[in-house]
């Protein structure tokens, strides 16, 4: 069972996920620090390292979707598939992520986008957002419309089959 805080962070449970060993490792022992450096610099923002949560395998991520206030995705380099975004989208959560590869295309407009390696940009979003609840709210029934219009599983097969019937 997971408890109501305003961050939840997620990494696949690496103990029996062979393809992600050290992944809790990564979280407990290079990303926390990280975050108490971002929490230093949202603490006047109200940012409290007891709102930051930690969990390793989830039996199911909606969970964490449906109890979190925001999503961030601070992706450094372009590659690989962006489903967290997509599944965020569903879940109405807002998102800030960095606009990197192809996360523009997905979001356009409906989320804050900001540019990779600048950690204090990306705090003054993340707080932007924790601050203007409404604002977060709107960005994220946008992001859901988007999700509906754009990445539905129709309209993915419908784009799929044409690359392959052209």
């Amino acid at each position: 069972k997971i408890e109501r805080t305003n961050e939840v962070i997620t990494p696949p449970d690496s103990r029996n996920n062979p393809l992600m060993p050290g992944t809790v490792n990564y979280f407990e022992k290079k990303l926390f620090p990280r975050l108490k450096t971002l929490a230093f610099i949202l603490k006047d923002g109200g940012v409290n390292l007891d709102n930051i949560k930690i969990t390793e395998g989830l039996p199911d991520i909606r969970d964490a979707y449906l109890t979190s206030n925001l999503l961030v995705v601070p992706i450094k380099g372009p590659g690989g598939t962006r489903l967290k975004i997509l599944e965020a989208m569903a879940a109405e959560l807002p998102i800030v992520a960095t606009r990197v590869g192809g996360v523009p295309e997905i979001l356009e407009n409906s989320a804050i986008l900001m540019p990779p390696r600048q950690p204090a940009e990306l705090a003054r979003a993340i707080d932007h957002f924790m601050e203007n609840s409404l604002e977060a709210k709107k960005s994220a029934e946008k992001a859901r419309g988007r999700l509906k219009e754009k990445f539905s599983i129709k309209k993915m097969l419908e784009k799929t089959a044409s690359v392959y019937l052209t």
